[in-house]
């Protein structure tokens, strides 16, 4: 039997650093934080600081911890309360801890329904609060005050987060509760409620419109010795995708190198149309397909696996809504070499489980899920204030 007054010694480490660490029972009873991930990130950051650029060491802050596993297994994500005694038993031999991207300090989105809108701005303390504690409800109250048409927050039947549909009941249920930061995400800039049927089949009626064709103008000369597609930050969404695909299809692209959407709104059913293109015989040369911020889910990300048979040297899907079955169907990809892809960049898609890292961890050890990937050629079209990803200087030193 542990003895309970004794100082429990086990080993501290994640990203590539170890430490030895012994706590007695006063620093057990310490929040976690404070025993050990602070001690660990004082270290690791001094260690980053002195490191050579071309390693791609990063340094972590405390509020970017996304995961803790104790002896191998995965630990409840501690509060800045939980004490250490909470997290690791005194049995245990390691503790390994893994930081991404920190949430955001402050979220500012507008909030509609029926034709009145708000503009909110939620800090740490409330998107850490109930979406409909945060959102819902503070709305209601404003709303009302406005309208002599009253709702109540029971009566949300759906709502659109960044034009994305989510059933409002769920956000109620007593099992869930899901955070303000869980249905947002870090980057969310527009929330749409709605309170009855015909709220809903009136936003049907007005869905957006495709723009692809007025926005890209290229000759069929331009599509033939075209290396890259700079189609990034222009509002595409799903209608856009077919459009895109269509357009696509109908031209030679054998130099084709890379794609860049990132920062768009296609989602699932604009990759659906989109993947249907993405395959050797129409772009031999295609090596990077950049869709992070797409608002792509799990069956985008199916239907690429499926239609998609290219070689990429980096595909990047990053800040996006996929979760489990898009990490499987991946993996699946993966495993039987219908798909090839060197670099897998996932980070900010918060509805992976660990479950969806360990399917494509045993196939694609390099798999990224915690952080911006810092990439050792040229991201010569992404620029730095629209991504978390940071140019890198290719192998020949190439500048954008």
């Amino acid at each position: 039997m542990a003895d309970l007054y004794a100082p429990h010694t086990f080993k501290l480490c994640g990203h590539g650093l170890e430490l030895k660490t012994s706590l007695d029972a006063k620093w057990r009873a310490k929040p976690f934080f404070t025993a050990c991930v602070s001690p660990f990130l004082l270290k690791y950051n001094l260690k980053a600081s002195k490191a050579d650029p071309a390693e791609g060491k990063e340094e972590f802050v405390s509020a970017g911890l996304k995961r803790v596993e104790v002896d191998g297994a995965e630990a409840p994500l501690p509060s800045p309360t939980t004490p250490t005694s909470a997290v690791v038993p005194l049995k245990a031999e390691k503790v390994e801890l893994f930081f991404g991207l920190p949430p955001p300090s402050s979220v500012r989105l507008a909030v509609a329904a029926n034709g009145i809108e708000f503009t909110f701005t939620l800090d740490g303390k409330w998107l850490r609060k109930p979406f409909m504690e945060a959102v819902v409800r503070p709305f209601v109250h404003m709303h009302n005050k406005r309208t002599h048409a009253p709702v109540e927050a029971a009566q949300l039947l759906e709502m659109r987060v960044d034009g994305v549909r989510l059933r409002g009941k769920e956000m109620a249920a007593p099992k869930g509760h899901a955070t303000a930061l869980d249905v947002l995400g870090y980057y969310t800039s527009r929330v749409e409620l709605f309170f009855s049927h015909e709220a809903i089949a009136n936003a049907e009626k007005t869905a957006a419109q495709p723009s692809f064709r007025w926005k890209v103008s290229m000759s069929a000369h331009e599509y033939n010795r075209a290396t890259h597609l700079d189609w990034q930050v222009q509002g595409f969404n799903a209608a856009d995708g077919a459009a895109m695909a269509r357009e696509l299809q109908a031209h030679a692209l054998p130099e084709l190198k890379e794609i860049y959407l990132y920062q768009n709104n296609l989602r699932c059913e604009g990759l659906s149309a989109l993947a249907a293109v993405l395959n050797k015989s129409k772009m031999p040369k295609l090596r990077q397909l950049h869709l992070g911020k797409n608002r792509i889910g799990d069956e985008g990300v199916i239907s690429l696996c499926r239609q998609c048979d290219l070689h990429l040297m980096i595909l990047s899907l990053h800040t996006n809504e996929i979760g489990d079955s898009g990490c499987q169907a991946l993996a699946d990809a993966l495993a039987a070499g219908t798909l090839d892809i060197d670099k897998l960049d996932l980070h900010t898609n918060q509805r992976i489980s660990e479950v969806g890292r360990a399917s494509l961890k045993r196939v694609r050890a390099n798999a990224n899920f915690d952080a911006p990937l810092e990439l050792d050629y040229g991201t010569p079209f992404i620029p730095r204030q629209l991504t978390a990803q940071r140019y890198v200087p290719g192998p020949n030193g190439d500048n954008p």
